[in-house]
């Protein structure tokens, strides 16, 4: 440990983040899309939830433990709660200990800060899953369940995705759906039979779509967010309004024919109105698993439930 100094992340240290995220995560990322994930301010009052080890020799980063602010309602009031995402290591400094000790400075502050609860998914029991469950005092709540809807139709979005030039043909053709069929938003509020979910207003739309690109569009008195995979599926977020779930999902489908996408992704919680419907007539499969870690015991967390949207890096 006398080989790294750790620090709070702040401002002065993003320009040093991109390079780990390409050796961790093998993701291109900008400076400026890091300074936008992690501005978390707007919508939650608090940001920087994350410690760093600091290479003494390099002045790199070795390891990044991030905690990101994030707002759950229940029972009409807002817990300040933050999700663990984005934990890297660079491939030079791993098995020395850099998670242990950046987990221990960064649930700290997360006290210190006034979060109540701390959670987060990871893809499948890996490593990591089994780091926060064994080491780091986590929980195992639950496992989403994954839906995938085949669409009928000509797979135009992964085609035209292929290259930059029919990609950029393929965004003018969505454009023009959307101008002739749809209503684009920038932000709903949830209208919906939830309770204890993680809040979704224009501030958060503000934060999340500055740094991922998304869609979000209206049906009649209903909205759905939505973003598209390098695959030409696409994965929806969130549906504003879960009275009729069925009834937006055929609409959804409806517009994924047109605009050529051949499958729609959906995460969600076990026994939500959006869950029930899809069990119906369709399998599913457990790949992300979320884990929490209680800093307030009277939180009621067990009752919270979680859709894809929800994950830091959708």
């Amino acid at each position: 440990m006398n080989n790294y100094i750790f620090k709070r992340l702040d401002e002065s240290l993003m320009h040093l983040l991109p390079p780990l995220y390409k050796d961790a995560l093998d993701e291109e990322i900008t400076v400026d899309q890091v300074v936008k994930k992690f501005d978390t301010a707007n919508y939650s009052g608090k940001k920087n939830i994350s410690f760093v080890a600091i290479d003494k020799e390099t002045n790199s980063i070795a390891a990044l433990y991030p905690v990101f602010p994030a707002i759950i309602r229940y029972n009409h009031k807002d817990i300040l709660c933050g999700q663990v995402g984005d934990l890297m290591t660079h491939s030079l400094h791993r098995r020395k200990g850099l998670f242990l000790k950046l987990a221990e400075l960064t649930h700290q502050l997360a006290k210190e800060e006034g979060l109540k609860l701390i959670f987060t998914f990871t893809y499948g029991e890996n490593t990591a899953f089994q780091g926060f469950i064994q080491r780091l005092g986590f929980f195992h709540k639950e496992c989403l369940n994954s839906y995938k809807l085949p669409v009928g139709t000509i797979p135009l979005c992964r085609i035209l995705k292929k290259t930059s030039a029919t990609a950029a043909l393929y965004e003018l053709y969505l454009k023009t759906l959307f101008a002739l069929f749809y209503h684009r938003q920038r932000s709903f509020d949830l209208q919906c039979s939830k309770n204890g979910y993680l809040l979704k207003n224009k501030a958060f739309f503000d934060y999340k779509l500055s740094y991922s690109a998304g869609h979000i569009i209206r049906f009649y008195e209903s909205f759905i967010w939505f973003k598209l995979t390098k695959y030409g599926s696409a994965s929806v977020g969130d549906i504003a309004d879960d009275t009729d779930p069925g009834k937006i999902i055929d609409r959804f489908k409806r517009f994924c024919f047109l605009a050529g996408i051949r499958a729609i992704q959906i995460e969600t919680s076990a026994d939500t109105a959006l869950d029930i419907y899809l069990r119906s007539g369709n399998t599913f499969s457990n790949d992300y698993h979320l884990s929490m870690l209680k800093i307030d015991n009277d939180v009621p967390c067990e009752n919270f439930k979680f859709v894809f949207g929800d994950l830091d890096n959708f």
